[in-house]
């Protein structure tokens, strides 16, 4: 009697079937979730970028004893910072801090009251009272306070 026996190791086609229908299976469950985290971290990213630049723009004020702004362009969706000259106009900023911020895609800014697109940073560190609120496409908020004589600022 003669046995034939098959030493050959390896994995069948339907076994590596099942594994490329498990990942996929997780990959599609999985990448609306991520896309979510990842909208959620780049709203919270820009949102504290505004609030660094805020603090900057307060810190300069005080330090210069001029008024800075934070001009707030809705059309273009870019934040820029700007200062005061002595005969009122204001000068945009150059250098590293006057590059501005481009607002995310699917970023929506309201600021309460409404209509107030320009905040400003005076000398004594007051601040123009001014809540922003942020929402991006997955309905995360985030909200940055700005309150008037206390020049406080909070990130919520």
């Amino acid at each position: 009697m003669i046995f034939v026996t098959n030493d050959k190791k390896g994995f069948t086609f339907i076994e590596l079937l099942i594994v490329v229908i498990i990942v996929a299976i997780l990959t599609g469950v999985s990448a609306p979730k991520l896309k979510r985290a990842f909208d959620n971290l780049s709203l919270q990213n820009f949102v504290k970028d505004i609030y660094y630049l805020s603090c900057y723009l307060q810190a300069r004020a005080i330090s210069e004893g001029r008024t800075y702004c934070l001009n707030i362009d809705k059309d273009s969706g870019f934040l820029r910072p700007a200062y005061q000259e002595a005969d009122t106009t204001l000068k945009e900023i150059t250098g590293r801090f006057g590059k501005g911020l481009n607002v995310p895609e699917g970023v929506i800014i309201t600021e309460s009251p409404k209509g107030k697109e320009s905040i400003f940073f005076y000398p004594d560190s007051s601040v123009d009272k001014v809540t922003l609120a942020f929402e991006n496409k997955s309905k995360d908020t985030a909200t940055l306070l700005l309150k008037g004589i206390s020049g406080e600022i909070k990130m919520q």
